[in-house]
């Protein structure tokens, strides 16, 4: 009788300690949310709304769960519109953000992501930044149909400075290999260093455009540079390298920007950056005496060393006629110092 009573007491003992435990996570829970446990999910986003980015980031530092809160608000569709602003054709915002610069916007809203994904490891946090990121077009290195005049890479470049700050090489190789394929900057790189300059001018003014912007953003430590710019040039052999350097931080022509096409459209310039202007005639030029490389070289010293080629002579003439000539110059003096002698010999007294 004993028995059979004993054992509902222990169901009952361990019912009583999960239904503990349970209350003793949510009572957790709710602590770390402070006064903001008393009001629904939906006020605390409206609560949210009168905050700046500033704010929300501060906020984010509080405790797990209001980070955890502000990342479901970051990805609802008020949060979006509310987050990721795309005004990247007027530099300054409307009076109702205060008049603050949209590059300080999205630097502000780097460094919240950055606080929100705090425990996250670097490939999910990369995967969510993506996933936050996905719907704003003017990021994509083909997205935007007025590159000229649009900030929208210098902003993607901000955040991505603000959110990798800190972080160590080899979280940072992640981050280029991930931006790499994701705009497939690979295959465009290829069709732009292998194909004739100025033949694909628009995808070199692109690629221009993404790597000073995104990658080599302005402001950027010089050895955070130097970083982004040797990932970029490694893959590619010295040729290609010299090439995409000149497309990258080459000259524009001062036309750039002035030739339009239809509304919301740019069309760059013929010569832009290998066009047929006279820095694309320069750029031409430089990238024929690469492709000689030191092939070329060593066939000017085969020339040199082999006689009777006369291509190091600079003149055109062959060596037997340079051996022609040197004989017939030496005749010439012994017959002028003859005369001298034959000169001295009648003037001199006595001689003769």
């Amino acid at each position: 009788m004993s028995s059979c009573t004993s054992v509902p007491r222990q169901k009952q003992r361990r019912s009583s300690r999960r239904s503990g435990l349970t209350s003793g996570r949510d009572s957790q829970a709710l602590s770390a949310l402070g006064d903001f446990q008393t009001l629904p999910l939906e006020i605390f986003q409206m609560v949210l709304n009168y905050l700046s980015v500033k704010d929300i980031s501060m906020l984010s530092m509080v405790s797990k769960t209001i980070s955890g809160r502000l990342i479901n608000y970051i990805s609802t569709s008020s949060g979006s519109r509310r987050l990721l602003l795309q005004d990247f054709h007027r530099p300054e915002l409307p009076a109702r953000r205060e008049g603050a610069s949209i590059l300080e916007h999205y630097k502000a809203l780097g460094l919240l992501l950055k606080r929100c994904t705090l425990l996250l490891p670097t490939r999910d946090r990369l995967k969510y930044v993506h996933k936050v990121l996905a719907g704003v077009s003017c990021f994509k290195l083909n997205g935007c149909a007025s590159p000229l005049h649009c900030l929208g890479l210098q902003c993607y470049g901000v955040f991505l400075q603000i959110l990798t700050a800190g972080w160590d090489e080899l979280e940072c190789h992640r981050v280029f290999n991930f931006l790499w394929e994701l705009s497939n900057l690979a295959r465009k790189v290829q069709t732009v260093v292998s194909s004739k300059p100025g033949s694909a001018r628009r995808l070199e003014l692109r690629i221009r455009l993404y790597c000073r912007g995104v990658l080599l953003s302005p402001g950027s430590h010089r050895s955070d540079c130097a970083f982004w710019l040797t990932r970029i040039l490694k893959p590619w052999p010295m040729v290609n390298q010299a090439r995409l350097l000149y497309i990258i931080f080459g000259p524009v022509s001062s036309r750039d920007g002035e030739k339009r096409g239809a509304p919301g459209e740019e069309i760059p310039p013929k010569n832009v950056i290998w066009g047929r202007g006279v820095m694309g005639a320069k750029g031409a030029k430089m990238e024929r005496k690469l492709r000689r490389g030191a092939g070329s070289g060593m066939s000017r010293e085969r020339e040199r060393d082999e006689p009777g080629t006369g291509a190091g002579n600079g003149n055109g003439m062959s060596l037997e006629q340079e051996q022609e000539r040197d004989e017939l110059r030496t005749g010439a003096g012994n017959r002028r110092g003859m005369s001298r002698e034959r000169e001295q010999e009648r003037d001199e007294p006595g001689m003769g």
